[in-house]
């Protein structure tokens, strides 16, 4: 079991629990992919994640270093955001949070990301990355082109 905001996993081995360090992984909610990769947020970030299944990591650190660890957490996608409308802003007060129209520009409340793998929408969504923006009243919606060894996140829509 991987939680967002935290170092540790657990796992019940035995009738046991074990406690094991692991990666800190985003602040608001936590999914993962038909490949057990995982992915997670923080409130300015639409999604972040592994490029790897988090069980590859202790051993990837044990041979490649612990620099292995730069390619979790990586921003997926641009934190751009295109509101209709605004009835509140996290961070409204400081500096480019609101653009020229006084709209957020960039995410800053980002919560419970899903990776969708139901069969109630189309099939294109199947994989893709859903991120709620509850400041800008918007859901963002990310693809997923996924395989065994990376993942490549694009946004569908353009503005």
């Amino acid at each position: 079991i991987y939680s967002a905001k935290s170092e540790k996993r657990y796992q019940r081995i035995g009738g046991k629990w074990i406690v094991e360090k692991t990666v800190f992984r985003g602040q608001w909610g936590i999914d993962q992919d038909a490949y057990g990769r995982l992915y997670y947020h923080h409130n300015s970030a639409i999604v972040q994640g592994d490029a790897w299944q988090p069980s590859y990591l202790p051993l990837a650190s044990q041979l490649l270093s612990d620099s292995i660890k730069e390619s979790f957490g990586k921003n997926l996608v641009d934190n751009k955001v295109y509101p209709r409308v605004n009835t509140y802003v996290n961070r409204g007060y400081e500096e480019k949070v609101l653009n020229a129209d006084g709209k957020l520009s960039s995410a800053t409340g980002t919560c419970g990301l899903t990776v969708y793998d139901g069969d109630q929408m189309p099939a294109s969504y199947k994989g893709n990355v859903f991120s709620p923006e509850p400041c800008g009243q918007l859901i963002k919606r990310v693809v997923l082109a996924q395989s065994t060894d990376s993942v490549v996140a694009t946004l569908p829509y353009v503005g």
